[in-house]
């Protein structure tokens, strides 16, 4: 096979610049003397790859020009418009300093909004460009009211008061008292409101509704009463003004610890919802949430718990709100306390604030197990005037509770529901009933008194003690022993959390307080009577 053409060879060489300058024009040389026919197709060639560089070298020039412009041109400066003074400049604000500016060919004025962001070019005498997306940072104030038609009054983080321009969106989204606003201390301008829906939400809990008014027992009158108060006002307003009957805003639930005052809350707002169609939040108030250690925080935590719950009344049209306080006897009170103290000064501000609601969509509702700490006056007609109270229930509420939790559709093992229920009952209540005595108490002047069963009995220990008894018949089963709840188990179980109940009974305020004895009646001992009582001794021993 015959080898390229060497001439061919350095021609390719010349066309691919695989040449250095002295070898290429060697190489032309070369080839013109050799084969004179192919100089005008090479001088064409080289033409071409002549102007082609040219053009290349052009376009890097240019944008070697348009980078060193960049480079050396000054940063254009964000700013604040305005508005616009004199022969169509624009007033700004910049550093603090007030500038008028001119404005460049290509920026609409009517895009130009009192407040908005903009940017000025190197030499701060033109507006150059609008910066919609730029973030900007200042202080926060309250509004308080209106100074003219486009200033306003706000209180400054220290309680420090300014007057400021207000931006045309501010002005056209409207703007009430104490609503949060972002202003600029130097330029004295407000631009930017900031949401306060949820400003103060963190001082409310959700509130479950998954209680249901069959599931619980015993407090069916005091549901009633409240319930109708709600369903009058809500679904009878023109028999409400007829009789001009004044609107109850609080509610009061008192009783010993676990009687059923936060589901009867729970239940309430569940039965607006699923039986009268009504649109219900029920939020918790967290128990001491309002209390701040730093002077003057306190009453602010307050007056923004009020708001919070008048901004959840607000969100939605037709939207009814149930705030629980619950353990209200935390607010405190004015009796006996120094004129700075914190319980001094947060009553009246709770009070207040209770006042000032005017919403008839909001229903206060609140609960304790110490009545006696309640202030007066939070507790007079108008505010949390209406009290229930939710007692200890006797032996047909204790029925009611008992069937709630022991229901015929469960294993049950000798016997049925009822029978169980009365068995318990019996050892409970009757006067010689084997559960019915727990302890023995003794007072400072020497007297004895026994603690029943009745005394310390509520809702949530039944539906411990059901619960107790379910998981003791659950376990036999998975041990291949015969199935079901049986009688055995429910009086084991009763037996066993009573006694639990007496071994944490210890003298003072709280014991006095749980069994509802005058102040008077100092209880110095407590004898539980655990060991000398047969039946308790059998119901405890392991089935």
């Amino acid at each position: 096979m015959a080898s390229p053409e060497p001439h061919a060879e350095l021609m390719e060489k010349i066309l691919n610049d695989g040449l250095s300058p002295e070898q290429e024009q060697a190489a032309v040389e070369s080839c013109a003397r050799a084969r004179p026919a192919v100089i005008p197709s090479l001088l064409s060639i080289l033409l071409g790859q002549k102007q082609r560089y040219k053009i290349l070298y052009e376009e890097s020039e240019a944008k070697r020009a348009d980078l060193a412009k960049a480079v050396l041109e000054p940063p254009w400066h964000p700013a604040m418009y305005l508005g616009t003074g004199a022969r169509g400049r624009a007033l700004v604000v910049h550093g603090g300093r007030p500038l008028c500016v001119g404005i460049a060919a290509d920026v609409d004025p009517d895009k130009l909004r009192r407040g908005c962001s903009v940017l000025l070019n190197g030499h701060l005498n033109m507006l150059v460009d609008l910066a919609t997306d730029l973030r900007r940072t200042g202080t926060v104030g309250l509004f308080s009211r209106f100074h003219g038609e486009r200033q306003a009054l706000l209180r400054g983080p220290s309680d420090e008061e300014f007057v400021v321009d207000l931006a045309e969106d501010l002005l056209a989204g409207g703007l009430a008292n104490g609503d949060q606003l972002v202003f600029d201390r130097e330029a004295r301008i407000a631009w930017d409101k900031i949401a306060t829906v949820h400003q103060h939400r963190g001082l409310l809990e959700e509130l479950p509704l998954d209680v249901r008014i069959e599931e619980l027992g015993g407090v069916r009158q005091v549901f009633d009463e409240i319930l109708g108060e709600l369903k009058l006002h809500l679904f009878h307003p023109d028999e409400v003004a007829r009789y001009r009957l004044p609107r109850i805003k609080g509610q009061l639930l008192c009783g010993p610890p676990g009687t059923g005052k936060t589901s009867l809350v729970q239940a309430l707002a569940n039965h607006l919802i699923r039986v009268e169609g009504v649109d219900v939040k029920a939020y918790k108030v967290p128990p001491g949430g309002h209390r701040v250690m730093w002077f003057g925080q306190s009453e602010k935590r307050v007056k923004g718990l009020f708001r919070a719950i008048c901004d959840a009344a607000d969100e939605a049209p037709g939207r009814f709100i149930i705030a629980f306080f619950d353990d209200m006897d935390t607010l405190g009170g004015r009796e006996n306390q120094m004129p700075g103290d914190i319980d001094a000064r947060l009553m009246p501000c709770f009070l207040q604030e209770v006042d000032n609601i005017r919403n008839p969509r909001i229903m206060l509702i609140g609960a304790t197990n110490m009545e006696s700490r309640l202030d007066d006056a939070l507790i007079r007609p108008g505010r949390f005037g209406a009290i229930h109270r939710v007692g200890r229930p006797g032996r047909e509420q204790a029925r009611e509770i008992f069937s709630c939790h022991l229901t015929s559709d469960l294993p049950l093992a000798g016997g049925d529901a009822p029978q169980m229920i009365d068995q318990a009952l019996a050892a409970l209540y009757a006067p010689n009933g084997e559960l019915a005595t727990l302890a023995t108490l003794t007072f400072r002047d020497g007297t004895r008194r026994p603690l029943t069963a009745s005394q310390v009995m509520s809702g949530a220990l039944i539906a411990a003690v059901v619960g107790r008894a379910k998981r003791r018949a659950c376990y036999r089963g998975l041990d291949g022993a015969s199935a079901g709840i049986a009688s055995a188990d429910l009086m084991a179980s009763l037996a066993a959390e009573l006694t639990a109940v007496a071994a944490r009974l210890r003298p003072g305020a709280s014991l006095t307080q749980m069994l509802g004895l005058p102040q008077d009646m100092d209880v110095v001992r407590v004898e539980p009577r655990s060991a000398d009582a047969p039946l308790r001794a059998q119901f405890l021993r392991p089935a």
